[in-house]
């Protein structure tokens, strides 16, 4: 696996608790809180991409004493495109968790 083929996707890119200096990629108001690597596979797959590698036993960098795991993805368009889409579909699937 090449990297730079290849977009990695963190749970905590998605977490509305951390600031951006902890690992927050996208807007506060995208964001949900305490994401799961779960709930990550299903808006990817809510989303038609379903080629992915799960790696569940990687840990963010930063907070590398919380196990969370990662997503990989075959580059297919821009990471911050990624990043909202996939922001988008995680707090739909919230808003229908909690109905």
């Amino acid at each position: 696996m090449r990297r730079e083929r290849y977009i990695v996707l963190w749970p905590v890119y998605f977490d509305s608790r951390r600031p951006r200096r902890e690992g927050r990629r996208v807007p506060k108001s995208l964001a949900v809180p305490n994401p799961k690597l779960d709930e990550l596979i299903r808006a990817l797959n809510n989303l038609g991409i379903s080629d992915f590698i799960i790696e569940e036993d990687k840990r963010y960098p930063h907070h590398w004493w919380e196990p969370s795991g990662c997503v990989s993805i075959p580059k297919v368009m821009s990471k911050s495109l990624l990043l909202k889409k996939v922001a988008g579909e995680l707090r739909k699937l919230r808003s229908q968790e909690k109905r």
